[in-house]
């Protein structure tokens, strides 16, 4: 991976510096007006978004004062990513890393981007389900719904997303889990650990909870006795 990102930041450089001679784009010697920039990151190096989303890389410069923030950006595999501008579009589940190279003094940056699958089930795949209530806790903060999601999963399939009810003065996840129980057979199945993960898509960061249940067809919490999510 180090080496594709080496030779990634090598194309980008090959670029500007393709721009700076072919159309003039940087011209530090006759233009009196370039700023000094003596670093550029950007304020994500990893990112985590679903099929669909668009996001804009928004590079940090020191000193903040730099007015010319334009970038180049390289998708390492464009079937994953797409880039208009600076804006990324999920076009598929997978990951690869953006790089982007400032115009203004070749300063180079990667950001590794996991595009995941949006996350819906169909029920009627599964033959048995279970009720969990639950408040959730996220870096300190009460739970936003208009900022993040939180769903249930069983390995690396998603079984349930949380679901915000008001019930009495509360607002409560209610997640609605599916699986299946072996009723009818003799031999026990192994149990299925259910756990959480949270997508907070203001940060584009992926949570994984460090609570579980295992999957037994019961309800789990109750309107008046909610189970606490949290994060590490």
């Amino acid at each position: 991976m180090r080496i594709l990102r080496h030779i990634t930041k090598m194309v980008c450089m090959a670029l500007v510096s393709m721009l700076t001679v072919s159309c003039g784009i940087i011209d530090m010697e006759l233009n009196e007006d370039v700023q000094v920039a003596y670093d550029m990151h950007f304020k994500h190096d990893t990112v985590y978004v679903m099929v669909g989303d668009t996001f804009v890389i928004e590079p940090v410069f020191f000193p903040d004062s730099v007015s010319n923030r334009e970038l180049l950006f390289l998708s390492e595999d464009e079937t994953v990513v797409t880039i208009y501008n600076d804006t990324v579009v999920a076009m598929a589940e997978g990951e690869t890393s953006v790089v982007g190279v400032s115009v203004l003094n070749g300063f180079a940056d990667t950001c590794m981007v996991y595009v995941m699958a949006p996350w819906v089930l169909n029920a009627n795949d599964y033959s048995d389900d279970m009720v969990v209530y639950a408040t959730a806790t996220i870096n300190g903060k009460p739970f936003d719904p208009d900022k993040m999601s939180i769903a249930a999963f069983a390995g690396s399939e998603m079984r349930g997303k949380g679901e915000v009810v008001t019930i009495g003065d509360r607002q409560l996840l209610r997640f609605r889990i599916y699986s299946y129980l072996n009723y009818d057979s003799d031999i026990s199945a192994d149990p299925e650990y259910i756990r959480f993960k949270c997508h907070d898509r203001e940060n584009m960061t992926l949570i994984t909870l460090p609570q579980y249940i295992i999957f037994d067809g019961e309800t789990h919490g109750s309107p008046s006795e909610p189970i606490g999510l949290t994060s590490p």
